[in-house]
Parts: C-alpha cells; structure tokens; sequence
C-alpha cells in the first residue's frame, strides 16, 4: 500500500506551472494558479496566461535532509536515491511523482542480519577503524 504524504510534505511540495508564452515557473503547491489565470511572467516581464500545471519527480530521505528535484526525468531521480541510498544503507530514500510514491529504497538490516550478509559492529565505522583479525 503506498504511503501518502505528510502535511508537513504537502505543504513544502512545489508544482511546475506553464503559461502561454512558454515559460515555466515554480509554484508551492498550496498557491498553485487556476488554468487560465493570468499571472505576470518573470521572464518575458508580462502578464501570461496559465496554461496548466504538472507534477514532478522528488527524491526525500526520510532519515537525513536529502532532498532533490529532477523534474519530468524519472532515470535522475531514480539514480539520486540509489546513490542516496547506496552511501546511507540505513537511510529509507523515496521517489514521489507529484503526491504518488513511485519507488521507495530501504533495507530491513535485521534481516540482512540473520542472513549473515551485514553486521551491526560495522555499521557506521570505517574499516581502519574494526579490529579484523589476520589472513
């Protein structure tokens, strides 16, 4: 079942608006214009016609403050949070498409430790700092 979002993340949530001279602008989700609005566009310095408005991928760790925007390329935001993820095993890194979860990254380690495949002693420690015995 996929997860909604918090208020706290619906309210920081940002939405490309388009208008009719072709330019984009950034909106927060809760001051998103009407289509057909007319709203004054920064770029061509007059008023522009709201022609609609899409959502985008965001990748969010819920562990730290890693957050990042990619847009409409689904392929960025998936390699951001595989590489989030990959650096912070611990971390759980989601892929949201507009208030839709697309992917979620995250490992169970307490059963990666009953597998034997990850050890809570090396979690977070570099390996100078573990006493490994010699081979």
């Amino acid at each position: 079942m996929p997860k909604a979002m918090t208020r706290k993340q619906e309210r920081e949530r940002t939405v490309v608006v388009t208008f009719d001279c072709r330019h984009t602008r950034d909106f927060k989700f809760m001051y998103v214009p009407r289509t057909g609005e007319m709203i004054w566009c920064l770029k061509c310095q007059a008023m522009a016609f709201v022609t609609g408005w899409k959502d985008e991928y965001r990748v969010k760790c819920d562990k730290c403050r890693f957050s990042r925007r990619s847009g409409q390329a689904v392929l960025t935001a998936e390699r951001m949070a595989g590489r989030h993820h990959r650096l912070n095993p611990q971390h759980e890194v989601t892929v949201w498409y507009g208030t839709n979860v697309h992917h979620t990254w995250t490992v169970l380690i307490e059963a990666l430790m009953e597998k034997g495949e990850f050890t809570k002693a090396l979690l977070g420690r570099s390996v100078e700092t573990v006493d490994l015995p010699p081979f």
